[in-house]
C-alpha cells in the first residue's frame, strides 16, 4: 500500500515537472532527463511510469491544460454581470485569457501544441477540449458584459486572440497582452455588440 502511494506521488511529480517544462520551453523541453531532474527522481523513473516520451508529454499537456482551464474558470466565475464598454470588455478578455504578464504563456503553449497536432496526434483531444473551454469562457465573459455571444463571432474572437498571441511571439520583447488588446479593441463592438 505504501509503495502504491509512493508510486502515485512519484508519477504525479513527474507529470507536474513535465508540465512545468512544457510551459517554460514548449514540447521540445520535455525530455526524460530534464523531467527526472526537475522532479528530483532517478532517470529510470520516467521510463518506469511512462511507456514512452509521447505518453509523458501527453500526461503533461493534460495536466497543464487542466490547470489553465481551472484558472480561467475561476476568473470567469468571479466576473460580475454588468454592461461594459468596448475598452473595458477588451481589457477583461485580455486579463482573463492572456494575462497581464505580456507573454501570454499559457495561450502561446496552447497554440504551439495546436500546431503540433499533425506531428503529435495524441495531443488532438486535449487541444479540442482546451479550444472548447476557451470559447466557452469568451462566450461567458461576453454574456456577463451585456454583449451578444453568437457562436460564429465567439469563434472569430478566439481566432483573433490566437493570431495576436502568435504574432506577438516575434515581437521584441513579446507582449501578447498589448497585441490582443490592439486587435480586439478595433472589432469588439462589431463582433459582440451590446444586447
Amino acid at each position: 500500500m505504501t509503495s502504491t502511494r509512493k508510486g502515485e506521488r512519484r508519477r504525479h511529480a513527474l507529470v507536474a515537472a513535465a508540465a512545468a517544462l512544457l510551459r517554460e520551453g514548449g514540447l521540445e523541453a520535455v525530455r526524460h532527463r530534464a523531467v527526472a531532474v526537475r522532479a528530483g527522481v532517478p532517470l529510470a523513473a520516467t521510463t518506469y511510469y511512462f511507456a514512452s516520451l509521447d505518453e509523458l508529454v501527453t500526461s503533461a499537456a493534460e495536466f497543464a491544460a487542466a490547470e489553465a482551464n481551472q484558472a480561467i474558470e475561476k476568473h470567469v466565475a468571479a466576473v460580475a454581470r454588468r454592461s461594459r464598454s468596448a475598452e473595458t470588455l477588451t481589457d477583461l478578455l485580455v486579463e482573463v485569457l492572456v494575462g497581464e504578464s505580456g507573454a501570454g504563456g499559457t495561450l502561446a503553449l496552447h497554440y504551439e501544441q495546436h500546431s503540433a497536432v499533425t506531428r503529435h496526434p495524441e495531443l488532438r483531444d486535449i487541444q479540442l477540449r482546451m479550444r472548447m473551454n476557451l470559447r466557452h469562457a469568451i462566450s461567458e465573459l461576453l454574456e456577463r458584459s451585456g454583449r451578444t455571444a453568437d457562436a460564429a463571432n465567439v469563434r472569430a474572437i478566439d481566432a483573433l486572440i490566437a493570431g495576436a498571441v502568435l504574432d506577438a511571439v516575434l515581437d521584441e520583447p513579446p507582449d501578447a497582452s498589448a497585441a490582443v488588446r490592439a486587435v480586439l479593441g478595433m472589432v469588439i463592438d462589431q463582433l459582440a455588440p451590446p444586447v
